[in-house]
């Protein structure tokens, strides 16, 4: 766990918050947004049912990353193997990179991986 004490400081314009049950075109539409230079599908590949079972299953923790209002990335936990968490997907819109909004979301992400007594956090690249 990281030894930070004060919660990571939000560049002008940006705010993070936890979406639990996410609406599934909203879901797709900004994953789509995020991943589609990185080659991201497997969550487009879903049914609806899939995806569903996937994003509000208690384990996961979805946080979203917004400019001004506008969601423009997310960080995407998994807790189904305590005491390990997994950072299942993260990543930001690319007209947003370079602006300090990922480094904010990952010392977020880490933080809260750590919150509930995790002992690993991993993340598959």
């Amino acid at each position: 766990p990281p030894g930070w004490d004060a919660p990571p400081v939000a560049p002008p314009g940006f705010s993070i918050r936890p979406i639990p049950r996410p609406d599934l075109v909203w879901y797709r539409d900004l994953f789509r947004r995020v991943g589609e230079p990185w080659l991201w599908f497997s969550r487009l590949r879903l049914s609806d049912d899939e995806l569903q079972a996937k994003l509000y299953h208690p384990a996961l923790t979805l946080f979203v990353l917004s400019f001004e209002g506008a969601d423009i990335g997310f960080a995407e936990l998994d807790r189904s193997e305590p005491p390990h968490v997994e950072l299942t997907f993260f990543g930001i819109v690319p007209e947003h990179t370079g602006k300090g909004a990922g480094p904010f979301l990952m010392r977020h992400a880490i933080r809260e991986a750590f919150t509930h007594g995790a002992r690993r956090l991993w993340l598959h690249t």
